[in-house]
């Protein structure tokens, strides 16, 4: 049994090395979305480097327990083996091999249950002006973009908060979790809602803790524990939105200017109509090389910084090195006019955005 014992703590320690990477490379990322001067292209870097970490520990963390039911049957084995003569000492060992049976098949049941459980259901419902997404089913490496998006798409419809309900969620691979954070990342600069999970049973919170989801995204038990906690904060400051749907059409460009500086006006942020209404240009000529469908624009202010964003369906937003030379210039007024600009993609659609803060006027 001394093979299986050093497996399975070569496989144990390897899925501990494979979350710690992904951990670190988490954090990294965290970091340079609050740095100053980070271009698109390296947060980028940074996120599909978070994202090949985690889908390396999800790999890992499922060998560790198919490795679990082979262990458990050898275990099986050397507890028959042991039985035979009737000593002590063979009893005690049988005995501690059947324990160690029991464990590996209790581990190894829990991969046999996320395997047999539901597709992943997702219900949206509103309580006050909060968005919760009540989840249940399967989380794993095939889901795990799909639950992502859905978050991220609830977050940029911009409710007061983006609630997860997880109690009936069944987690294949703990790294999995880290959807939660991949999830808020892609959030924090814009539109910034925050996003809170609920769990009613003590394993699925201590999972959260324990892959270090809580440091990012809060966890409560409840979710009337949840409301009362996001009412009781800050009441939510000034904000004023707007939005519209333009036809894709090269004559739009003008209507789009025409309505970024009417909204502005009507907030009285008319020191942002200049710069506003070039980055707003831009980005709806980004996406009319990209679709044929209706563009939406979307414009807010807290009444300190002004976000532009267009949303439409078609080809995925360029990330700054894999554009057209005309994208190329039209990114590099983006990023010199605005304080930062980023693009989401989903299978709901497309969205690039950019935020305008006062250093952003002229």
């Amino acid at each position: 049994m001394g093979d299986w014992e050093a497996v399975q703590q070569r496989a144990k320690r390897h899925t501990e090395e494979a979350r710690r990477r992904a951990d670190e490379l988490q954090r990294r990322y965290l970091d340079l979305t609050k740095s100053p001067g980070v271009s698109p292209e390296q947060l980028q870097d940074a996120a599909q480097a978070a994202g090949a970490a985690i889908g390396d520990a999800v790999a890992a963390h499922r060998a560790l327990l198919e490795r679990f039911e082979r262990s458990a049957i050898a275990h099986d084995n050397a507890a028959r083996t042991h039985d035979q003569p009737a000593t002590p000492r063979h009893q005690h060992a049988a005995g501690a091999h059947r324990a160690a049976a029991h464990e590996d098949r209790t581990r190894a049941a829990q991969l046999r249950e996320a395997r047999s459980c539901s597709p992943l259901r997702i219900t949206y419902s509103a309580v006050l002006d909060m968005c919760v997404l009540t989840v249940d089913g399967a989380l794993d490496d095939t889901t795990y973009i799909p639950l992502r998006d859905a978050i991220v798409k609830a977050a940029l419809d911009e409710p007061r908060a983006v609630i997860v309900e997880v109690t009936k969620l069944v987690v294949r691979d703990d790294p999995a979790w880290a959807v939660f954070t991949s999830a808020r990342w892609q959030v924090t600069e814009w539109p910034d809602e925050p996003i809170v999970v609920v769990c009613a049973h003590d394993y699925g919170r201590n999972a959260l803790q324990r892959n270090g989801i809580t440091r990012y995204v809060p966890v409560y038990p409840t979710l009337q524990s949840a409301i009362n906690e996001l009412s009781a904060g800050s009441p939510r400051g000034y904000r004023r939105r707007a939005r519209a749907p333009l036809p894709a059409m090269s004559s739009s460009s003008h209507r789009c200017r025409e309505l970024t500086a009417q909204w502005l006006t009507a907030w009285s942020r008319t020191d942002f109509i200049h710069t506003a209404c070039i980055v707003a240009t831009e980005l709806f000529e980004i996406a009319l090389t990209n679709t044929d469908s209706p563009i939406s624009l979307r414009l807010e202010t807290d009444g300190c910084t002004v976000a532009i964003a267009v949303q439409y369906q078609g080809a995925a937003p360029p990330s700054g090195r894999h554009s057209t030379v005309g994208t190329d210039c039209r990114l590099d007024l983006i990023t010199a006019t605005s304080r930062a600009w980023g693009s989401y993609t989903s299978a709901a659609g497309n969205t690039i955005w950019a935020s305008l803060g006062p250093e952003n006027r002229f």
